[in-house]
C-alpha cells in the first residue's frame, strides 16, 4: 500500500487543526507503521490523491461525526460537497455499533474516532490508548489491537480473524450435546431425542443450514473439506491458533458419524449383515411422494432448542437393501481426514477409530452402489423411514464415484502414515483411483463440465475437483494421476477466465465475482467459494500460482472488496449481513411474527451474532438485499467449507495476516437492552402488571409471566412469579388472604409470607405450565404434556390475576415494591421476582 512520508507530527497537527482536537502527540519511541484506512473510503468522491490524504479527511469527518456535526458542518472544508453529507452520515451511522466501534461499548464516540486517528497515523500499542477521554470501554488495548486487525481490509490483515470466525460459524450449527469450548452463548443442548423413532441416540451432528435439519451428506462434505483445509495448509492452523477449534469440530460430527453406524460385525470389513447407517434426521421429501410428517422443520421459526414436541423429526435410515454409497462415501472421506488430523495433534487412539470406520464406510460404498430398489425410476436415491417406507429425501447424490475417489485420496494419506495406517492398505486406494480416472465411463462419468456443488455428482461435481487436488499433490509421479491435471485446470480456467458475457455461462459480476450463470442469482458464493478454494489449493501445491492469484481475489471479494465495501462474512469488515434466514440467530421470541414487519414483537435485524456465517451471497448485479431471503441470505454447511479452505491458503502463503480476536464472541455482542419497553427489551424472564382493582378490602393485579429466554433459549416449566408488597400500619401477613383466578390449569397462588418487617409477599406458581420463548401458529400433531390449545398459542407468556383481600382498616401500600409504578395500564415491572424453581431469574426481590 502506498502511503505519504510526511511526517507523523505534522499530520497530527493538521489532523488537530481539521477537528481531531483529542490527539495526544506520540513521543518519539512510540512506534510508526503504515496507516490503516476504513474500507471503503469516506472520502472516495472528494478526489483524494494518495491513501495520506485520504486519511486526513476520513479522520475528520469521522472525528466531526463522533462530536455530534451532521450536514454541512460535518463536511465542510473536507473536500465534500453539502450533497454528501447524507451519504456519509449514513455510511457512519450504519458502522457505529461495529466496525467503528473500536472500544467494544455499542456506540461510536469520541473514544473511539481519537482510537482511529491514532491507529491511522500509525500509533500501535499502548500509543493507542495513553490519555484517552474517559469512558467505559469493554475491550482492553490488546482486544482493540485484536478487532482492529480483523476490521482493517485494506491493510491486508484480516485473514487469520477471518479464519477464526469462519471456524466459529460451526460451533452455531452444533445439534444435540455442544462440544467442549462451544463459545456460542446463544446456544444450548439440543434435540437431544434424535434416533427415538428408531430406539437410537442419535443426538449430535450439525444442522444444515438456517433449519435444523441434519443430512449426513452435508455434514459430510463439510467434515471432509474442513479435514482436507488443514491437511493442505497446516501453517495456517498453527498461525492463526485454529487448530482446536478445528479438532473440536471435527470431533463433534464424526463422533455423530459414529452414532448413526448400526454395525452388528464391527471387526470384519467384509461383513455387513445387519448393516445399517442413520443418514437423514427431519429431511424434506424431495418429491412429495409421500411427504415428510408434518409438521415439519420448516413449520416453526425459533431456536434448535425449542423446537422438540413441535415438529416431527423423522429418521431415515440405508442398509444392504436400500443402499447409501453416496453418503457413506462422503462419511469415509470426513472420518478418514479426521484420523488424519487427530493423529498429527496427538489423538492416536480417536484417530484409529476414525480410520478404522472410515474403510468399512468405503467398503460399503463400494460393495453396495445404486440399486432398482434404491432409487426411484428417475434414479434418485431413496432411504427408509422408521416403518420401512421408501421416500426420496432431499441433499442426495445420484453417483458415489466423487465421494469415493476424496475417500480414496484420504485414506491413502493415512494409510500410509507412520503410527496410524498400514501402508499396504494405501495401494488399494491408489488402484481405485488410477482405475476411475483410467475408464471414468465405466464409474458414471463423462466429459460434462458442471460446477463444484455439493449436490451434483453428474458430470465432474461434488469432490471430484477436490479430490483431484489431493491426488494431485500426494501422486506427483504417477503419471495417470499426473495427466489429470489438465482435467483440472481446464475446469478452474472455465471460472478464472470468465468474463461478463462468456459464451459457455461462466461468467463475472461487475464487481468482479466469478459464477456459474446457469443457476441463476442464487447461491453465487456458494459456488464460488468452493471453486475458490480448489484453485488455491492447486495452485500452491502445484506451483501453478496463476490460480492462486486469481483465487484471492475472488476471497477478496467476499471479504469486503466489492463495489459495496460489504463484507459477506458475518463479524468480519466493516459491514455485514444483519439478517440471516437463520432461524437461532434471529432469536424471535414471536415466531414468524418477528421477522414480519408490523407484527408483535418484529425485530429488523438479528438479536445473535452468528459469527462466520456466509450467506448465499449477492445477485449477479453484485447487488445484495440484507432481507432475509434463503437463496441470498441463508448460510449453510456445503457455504463455508470452501471459504475456510480458501483462507486457510491464504493466511498459509501471505506475510502479513493479522491476529485473531482474543475475545471471540467480542463483548459488544453479548450486551443486552435491560429496557422495561416491551417490544425491544432483551430481558429473558419478567413480569408484566396491571392494577385491576382495589378498595377498602382488596387489590387485584393482572400478571404476567414471560420467557423469551434466548441465552440460550429454552422451555421452562418451574416458574413463579414472587410479588412483594408493603403492609400498612397495624397489618400482618396473616390479615391477608391471596386468591388467584383467570389463569392456566396450572397456576396456583402460596399463602401471603413475611420477608421482612413492613414487608411481605406471595407467590403466584406457574408450575406445570411450558413456558417457550416462540408463537405456534399451527395445529400441534406432536403430543406436547401437559397439552396446549389456542391458535395462535402464545406459549412464551401466561397471565393470571392476583386479589389480596383483607379487613376494612387492614391493608398494603399501593405505591411501594411489585405495585410501585403499577397503574391501570399494563406495564413490564422489574420489581416482582421471577423464579426458576428456586433460583431468581429476572426482577429483583427489595
Amino acid at each position: 500500500m502506498q502511503w505519504t512520508t510526511r511526517p507523523i507530527a505534522s499530520t497530527l497537527c493538521t489532523l488537530a487543526m481539521a477537528g481531531w482536537g483529542l490527539l495526544t502527540p506520540p513521543t518519539a519511541a512510540q512506534p510508526v507503521q503504515p496507516p490503516c484506512p476504513i474500507l471503503p473510503s469516506l472520502a472516495a468522491s472528494a478526489g483524494a490523491q494518495n491513501s495520506g490524504e485520504r486519511l486526513t479527511v476520513d479522520g475528520l469527518l469521522l472525528s466531526r461525526y463522533a462530536a455530534g456535526l451532521r450536514g454541512n458542518a460535518l463536511v465542510a472544508g473536507s473536500g465534500l460537497q453539502p450533497s454528501n453529507a447524507t451519504a456519509v452520515e449514513s455510511f457512519i451511522a450504519a458502522r457505529t455499533g461495529t466496525s467503528l466501534d473500536w472500544d467494544g461499548d455499542l456506540a461510536f464516540t469520541p473514544r473511539d474516532a481519537t482510537l482511529i486517528a491514532r491507529r491511522m497515523a500509525g500509533l500501535r500499542g499502548d500509543a493507542l490508548a495513553a490519555g484517552l477521554p474517559a469512558g467505559g470501554a469493554p475491550r482492553t488495548t490488546a482486544q482493540v489491537s485484536d478487532f482492529i486487525a480483523g476490521n482493517c481490509y485494506t491493510e491486508g490483515s484480516g485473514y487469520a480473524r477471518a479464519l477464526q470466525l469462519g471456524l466459529y460459524f460451526y460451533e452455531g450449527q452444533e445439534s444435540g450435546a455442544l462440544s467442549p469450548g462451544n463459545r456460542v452463548p446463544w446456544r444450548g443442548p439440543s434435540h437431544l431425542d434424535d434416533g427415538a423413532d428408531v430406539g437410537r441416540d442419535l443426538s449430535g451432528g450439525w444442522y444444515d443450514a438456517g433449519d435444523h435439519w441434519k443430512s449426513n451428506l452435508t455434514m459430510a462434505y463439510s467434515g471432509a473439506m474442513l479435514a482436507l483445509s488443514r491437511i493442505n495448509f497446516p501453517l495456517a492452523y498453527q498461525r492463526a491458533d485454529q487448530n482446536s477449534a478445528l479438532i473440536n469440530s471435527l470431533r463433534h460430527v464424526n463422533d455423530y458419524f459414529l452414532k448413526t453406524i448400526n454395525d452388528p460385525n464391527p471387526g470384519s470389513t467384509t461383513n455387513f449383515s445387519g448393516y445399517e447407517i442413520a443418514i437423514d434426521i427431519a429431511g424434506k421429501s424431495d418429491d412429495g411422494n409421500p411427504a415428510e410428517p408434518s409438521p415439519n422443520l420448516h413449520s416453526v421459526w425459533t431456536g434448535a432448542e425449542l423446537t422438540d414436541g413441535f415438529t416431527v423429526r423423522q429418521t431415515l435410515r440405508v442398509n444392504t437393501t436400500v443402499r447409501g454409497p453416496d453418503v457413506a462415501a462422503a462419511m469415509a472421506a470426513s472420518m478418514a481426514g479426521a484420523a488424519w488430523v487427530l493423529h498429527a495433534q496427538g489423538d492416536s487412539s480417536k484417530a484409529a477409530t476414525y480410520l478404522t470406520t472410515a474403510r468399512k464406510l468405503f467398503a460399503y460404498a463400494r460393495a453396495y452402489p445404486f440399486d432398482a430398489a434404491s432409487t426411484t425410476s428417475g434414479g434418485f436415491p431413496r432411504a427408509l423411514t422408521p416403518s420401512g417406507a421408501l421416500f426420496q429425501v432431499g441433499y442426495r447424490a445420484p453417483n458415489a464415484t466423487s465421494g469415493l475417489m476424496l475417500a480414496a485420496a484420504m485414506l491413502f494419506q493415512a494409510e500410509n502414515t507412520s503410527g496410524l495406517g498400514n501402508a499396504a492398505n494405501a495401494a488399494a486406494y491408489l488402484n481405485f483411483a488410477t482405475d476411475v480416472i483410467s475408464n471414468p465411463t465405466s464409474y458414471g462419468f463423462d466429459a460434462t463440465w458442471d460446477v463444484f456443488a455439493w449436490w451434483r455428482e453428474t458430470g465432474s461435481g461434488n469432490t471430484m475437483f477436490p479430490a483431484l487436488q489431493l491426488w494431485l499433490a500426494l501422486q506427483p509421479a504417477n503419471t495417470t494421476i499426473q495427466n489429470q491435471a489438465s482435467f483440472l485446470r481446464t475446469y478452474l480456467d472455465k471460472w478464472r477466465l470468465a468474463s461478463p458475457s462468456q459464451a459457455d455461462g461462466y461468467r463475472v459480476t461487475p464487481g468482479g465475482l466469478a459464477y456459474r450463470n446457469s443457476l441463476g442469482d442464487s447461491f453465487l458464493l456458494q459456488n464460488n467459494m468452493n471453486t475458490t478454494a480448489v484453485a488455491a489449493a492447486y495452485g500452491l501445491r502445484s506451483g501453478q500460482t496463476v490460480y492462486y492469484t486469481w483465487a484471492k481475489t475472488q476471497l477478496d471479494y467476499v471479504l469486503g472488496g466489492n463495489p459495496a465495501g460489504r463484507s459477506y462474512v458475518v463479524g468480519y469488515g466493516s459491514n455485514w449481513p444483519k439478517k440471516l434466514h437463520h432461524r437461532g440467530a434471529s432469536g424471535s421470541w414471536t415466531g414468524f411474527d418477528g421477522i414480519t414487519p408490523g407484527k408483535p414483537g418484529y425485530q429488523e435485524f438479528d438479536r445473535h451474532t452468528l459469527f462466520g456465517a456466509m450467506p448465499g451471497g449477492p445477485k449477479r448485479d453484485d447487488s445484495f438485499a440484507d432481507d432475509r431471503t434463503h437463496a441470498h441470505s441463508e448460510p449453510g454447511l456445503n457455504f463455508s467449507p470452501g471459504l475456510i479452505g480458501a483462507l486457510a491458503a491464504v493466511v498459509s502463503e501471505e506475510s502479513n495476516v493479522g491476529a485473531i480476536d482474543s475475545f471471540l464472541p467480542t463483548p459488544s455482542s453479548n450486551l443486552r437492552n435491560t429496557s422495561t419497553d416491551w417490544a425491544t427489551t432483551d430481558r429473558e424472564f419478567f413480569a408484566e402488571a396491571r392494577l385491576a382493582g382495589s378498595s377498602t378490602t382488596h387489590v387485584s393485579v393482572d400478571l404476567k409471566i414471560n420467557n423469551r429466554s434466548r441465552w440460550p433459549a429454552r422451555i421452562t416449566t418451574t416458574n413463579k412469579l414472587r410479588f412483594f408488597f408493603a403492609l400498612n400500619a397495624g397489618t400482618s401477613v396473616g390479615d391477608l388472604t391471596a386468591t388467584v383466578s383467570n389463569g392456566p390449569p396450572n397456576v396456583s397462588v402460596g399463602s401471603p409470607t413475611l420477608l421482612r418487617a413492613g414487608i411481605g409477599y406471595v407467590d403466584v406458581d406457574f408450575t406445570g405450565e411450558r413456558l417457550s420463548p416462540h408463537f405456534v401458529w399451527q395445529a400441534r400433531l406432536v403430543p406436547v404434556t401437559p397439552p396446549k390449545t389456542g391458535s395462535p398459542d402464545t406459549l412464551y407468556v401466561r397471565s393470571a390475576t392476583l386479589r389480596l383481600a383483607f379487613a376494612s382498616g387492614k391493608g398494603i401500600g399501593l405505591t411501594a415494591h411489585s405495585l410501585a409504578g403499577t397503574s391501570t395500564t399494563n406495564i413490564i415491572q422489574p420489581l416482582i421476582a421471577v423464579y426458576e424453581s428456586n433460583t431468581l431469574v429476572g426482577g429483583v426481590v427489595p
